[in-house]
């Protein structure tokens, strides 16, 4: 499958949003705050320039399941990279049946955010659309058996995600270290009964052209 190529836009946010994100892993605990307040303030500036903003919405992910889309894990900078400057995020799976994305679904959430690397200060997932032709179910494998309910949930898509396929991005940080000036009345309300019903803080980034027409296969 050809994929026409984005437009390169420039964007003097996202070098710093870079290194905000570099400063907050090497960052000793009590400086994460900070970092991470500085981070949201410099990603709303580049967001403005597209017309977008984060949203703290607590019905977000309820409302946006099951809307035909894929989810997928991915490093926050690579997101960054393809909001605010029109960078393609490459998806080229492994190997033959190599699940590399998941339907978005609760069963699909579970699986995406149990990928990739832990411990991030803010884990980054998308929902976006692929075409049909470039999308493919796991097959069961005598070599690796895969719990049908998973298998169901986990497709292998090839070619990669251009902004304008993207519907919405979900950010998540530990609550241990998000900015309590940023914390929603009911989050810091939960927080203050008992830390552990909130483990993470979510954010969000609705996208709201991705094309309709294609749905989740």
């Amino acid at each position: 499958m050809r994929m026409e190529q984005n437009p390169q836009l420039e964007n003097d946010n996202l070098p710093e949003l870079q290194n905000l994100l570099s400063e907050a892993r090497t960052a000793p605990e009590k400086q994460k705050q900070e970092i991470i307040s500085k981070f949201y303030d410099k990603l709303e500036e580049g967001l403005a320039a597209r017309e977008l903003h984060v949203a703290s919405n607590k019905d977000f992910w309820v409302s946006h399941h099951n809307q035909g889309l894929f989810i997928r894990r991915e490093s926050p900078e690579a997101v960054l990279g393809m909001i605010l400057s029109g960078k393609i995020i490459p998806l080229n799976p492994e190997k033959e049946n190599y699940a590399n994305a998941a339907v978005d679904s609760d069963e699909g959430a579970a699986i995406a955010w149990n990928e990739g690397q832990n411990g991030v200060e803010i884990a980054t997932m998308i929902g976006f659309r692929a075409a049909n032709d470039a999308v493919r179910r796991i097959e069961q494998s005598e070599n690796e058996l895969r719990n049908p309910k998973r298998l169901a949930s986990i497709r292998s898509i090839k070619g990669g995600v251009q902004f304008k396929e993207v519907a919405h991005v979900i950010m998540r940080t530990p609550s241990s270290i998000f900015p309590k000036e940023r914390l929603e009345e009911w989050e810091d309300e939960l927080l203050d009964i008992d830390k552990k019903k909130l483990p993470y803080i979510f954010r969000s980034i609705e996208i709201p052209h991705a094309d309709p027409a294609r749905k989740a296969a």
